[in-house]
């Protein structure tokens, strides 16, 4: 969530407002570990400046942790997608 928060604040946006504003976010560890950044208020800001938050979990699909990554990009108005890169 950090570094959603983090480029949210430090990134220069477009500001006109048909502008197309994504952030890509891609891990392997639980989408929550930074415990002093909640991902619902990061999702807000976020979805307050216009931009879509997609994620990225590095993991095998069927894990509480890929559900942590599913739901961050659900509050962030984008996308999920995993890949597992112990599979070819």
């Amino acid at each position: 969530a950090r570094v959603t928060q983090t480029a949210l604040k430090d990134q220069k946006w477009a500001e006109e407002a048909n502008a197309l504003r994504v952030i890509f976010v891609c891990g392997n560890e639980p989408a929550d570990q930074d415990k002093q950044v909640s991902l619902e208020d990061v999702s807000a800001d976020a979805k307050k400046a216009g931009v879509i938050v997609n994620t990225i979990y590095c993991g095998r699909a069927d894990t509480s942790e890929a559900g942590g990554w599913r739901n961050f990009a659900l509050q962030g108005g984008g996308a999920y997608a995993n890949i597992d890169q112990n599979r070819t």
